[in-house]
C-alpha cells in the first residue's frame, strides 16, 4: 500500500505516553512526529496550560508497520478507529474555561458596582 500522505496514527492526553510511543515507532524505524493540541498546543505548549492532547503522525507508507508496534505497547484500542482519540473533546474544556473566567469577570465587576 502506498499512501505518501501523513497521518494520524493515535492520540493520548498523556504527553509522556505519547513520547514513548514515539520512541518505540522511532526504534522500529518509523518516521514520527508528536503535535500538541488544544489549549496548551494553541497557547505555545507551556505546562501551565491545560486541555492538551497529543497526536501521532506518520508517513502513510508506515502505518502498518506504526499499528503493529503501538498495538505490542496495548495502544492497539487508540488506533482501531483510526485516530483513536483517549480523552475528552478539547473544545470542551475550553468552553469550561471561558465560562469559569466570564463568572470572574462578571464578579468583579458586580463587585465594583455595589462597593460603596
Amino acid at each position: 500500500m502506498t499512501t505518501p500522505d501523513v497521518l494520524t496514527i493515535a492520540e493520548t492526553g498523556d504527553e509522556l505516553e505519547a513520547n514513548l510511543w514515539a520512541d518505540a515507532l522511532r526504534d522500529a524505524g518509523v518516521r514520527t512526529e508528536i503535535v500538541t493540541r488544544g489549549t496548551r498546543g494553541a497557547l505555545g505548549g507551556g505546562v501551565l496550560f491545560p486541555g492538551a492532547f497529543f497526536q501521532l503522525l506518520v508517513n502513510g507508507d508506515d502505518l502498518d508497520v506504526a499499528r503493529e508496534v503501538l498495538g505490542e505497547l496495548g495502544g492497539a484500542e487508540r488506533i482501531a478507529s483510526g485516530t483513536g482519540r483517549d480523552d475528552a473533546d478539547p473544545m470542551k474544556l475550553v468552553w469550561v474555561m471561558a465560562a469559569i473566567i466570564g463568572a470572574f469577570f462578571a464578579a468583579g465587576l458586580l463587585l465594583n458596582v455595589l462597593a460603596p
